[in-house]
């Protein structure tokens, strides 16, 4: 598996827009090396993701199939076409909170140049070092709330996207990923669905399941939910 500094999966909240409006996207991500590092595996992922609040738990379980070694782990915060923050402000996130097997973290956020001239995004990266002695594995947990993105136009048509095809700077194949779409209120008032087959409903749950793989563009997931047309 190639192993690229690059974040490790993105949850992108948007909103459509029409053609003329401006669309406005924000996204959050869970951790990835920082340098690449050829002995981490993730053994899980399990991603919980409570609609439409945009409150997310993000659970990795990694292992470390070298020497000991220090790493530092980075999220990702990125948004697109959004206002200027408020006075104040620091961050899109509403709150962000890290653990490592168990115990909170310290984070520092740091600042990304724009990508190419023609990107107009903000991009940061909430980092922390993690240390594994050989053999040792870990837990880490990130939880969160973003804004949502959209436009103020449709609000008949949401979307949430997870792209799971960013897992690849870990060493070898995903062991177990589970993400789960937690409908909330929007299961009453909206008819919701994901782009990935192979999922499950349960009551208000759309969970989605994988096992021991090496993901690609295909496995990325979005989430519909339309507004309900009046009887």
């Amino acid at each position: 598996m190639k192993t690229w500094t690059i974040a490790l999966a993105f949850l992108v909240f948007a909103i459509s827009a029409e053609a003329n409006d401006s669309f406005v996207m924000a996204s959050g991500g869970t951790v990835t090396p920082l340098k690449s590092n050829p002995s981490i595996r993730m053994v899980m992922e399990e991603i919980y993701v409570k609609l439409p609040e945009a409150i997310v738990e993000a659970k990795f379980v990694f292992k470390n199939e070298g020497p000991e070694t220090k790493i530092q782990m980075g999220f990702p915060e990125e948004s697109y076409n959004v206002p200027e923050m408020k006075k104040g402000q620091k961050t899109r996130f509403r709150w962000f909170k890290s653990t490592v097997n168990g115990k909170p973290i310290a984070v520092s956020r740091r600042a990304l140049a724009p990508k190419s001239a023609e990107d107009y995004g903000e991009h940061y990266w909430w980092v922390k070092d993690v240390s594994f002695k050989k053999g040792e594995t870990k837990v880490i947990v990130n939880r969160y709330q973003t804004v949502p993105g959209g436009t103020y136009v449709d609000k008949s048509y949401h979307e949430v996207t997870y792209i799971v095809s960013t897992g690849a700077p870990w060493k070898g194949p995903i062991g177990n990923a589970k993400i789960t779409f937690d409908l909330g209120s929007v299961a009453k008032d909206f008819s919701a669905k994901l782009s990935s087959p192979g999922y499950e409903r349960i009551g208000k749950l759309l969970v989605w399941k994988r096992q021991n793989f090496e993901p690609t563009v295909n496995d990325n997931i979005t989430v519909y939910w339309i507004k309900k047309s009046p009887k």
